[in-house]
């Protein structure tokens, strides 16, 4: 038997790289699963590829945003069910020198990658508590532990 056999899984950031890879181990694994993007066109390819191996939802949306955050994960909850497992995902690197990153910049990297984090769990973590089960996994990048050169100013996200 699969190890997530009627297991409901919340994915930030499962449109592209590793939550998509995630979502695809879930569903391998027997977990339905929903998945979050910002991007509509890179989250439905993204659903049209997960749906070849098990049932997934994607829901548009900016895990910065406390009203999309909520909506992930209530609609999640309606669509498939108490949420088993949280993946706080999502985030966003910028490859820039500090001179060069603007405070939009920096505001940017800290609402996707903390704040999102902060307001997915803070949604999905009541009805955790009632139910007395559930597991939240925070996917952190090893840029706080390792420095990076600065080969190029592109903007990766996966969010």
């Amino acid at each position: 038997m699969p190890r997530f056999e009627g297991r409901v899984v919340l994915i930030t950031g499962g449109s592209s790289g590793i939550g998509f890879a995630a979502a695809n181990a879930f569903l391998d694994e027997g977990a339905t699963v929903a998945v979050t993007g910002r991007s509509a066109a890179r989250l439905n390819r993204a659903v049209q590829t997960l749906r070849g191996h098990g049932k997934v939802l994607g829901i548009q949306g900016d895990v910065s945003k406390a009203a999309d955050a909520k909506r992930f994960v209530n609609r999640t909850a309606r669509a498939l069910g108490p949420i088993d497992v949280l993946v706080n995902n999502a985030g966003i690197y910028l490859q820039k020198s500090t001179e060069k990153m603007t405070e939009r910049d920096w505001d940017s990297v800290l609402d996707i990658n903390l704040k999102g984090t902060f307001l997915c769990t803070k949604y999905a973590l009541p009805a955790m508590i009632r139910r007395r089960r559930g597991n939240i996994v925070n996917v952190a990048s090893d840029s706080g532990l390792v420095a990076s050169p600065l080969s190029n100013t592109r903007n990766t996200e996966s969010a």
